[in-house]
């Protein structure tokens, strides 16, 4: 069985990704402005680590990402897993 919490760190860093590849931003500008280094930013968008609960605020206040956002993608996801 597949651990939730993992594919939610995982399931956060895509997010990160997409939101900041829409909006045109460099990992680089996004990471200074999150005060992270762009190392750690690369292995959270790419699910490798699982940020902090600080640095998630962070990002999601540089990226302009509510909450919301975040809950709704992924309970989209968990439904999506019980079907399978």
């Amino acid at each position: 069985m597949d651990d939730p919490q993992a594919s939610e760190h995982v399931l956060f860093g895509t997010i990160c990704r997409t939101v900041r590849a829409e909006t045109g931003r460099k990992q680089k500008d996004v990471a200074n402005a999150a005060r992270i280094k762009q190392t750690r930013l690369s292995r959270i968008e790419s699910g490798e680590y699982d940020p902090t609960f600080t640095e998630a605020l962070r990002l999601m206040r540089v990226l302009g990402i509510p909450l919301e956002r975040i809950e709704r993608i992924a309970a989209m996801e968990h439904r999506f897993e019980d079907l399978g």
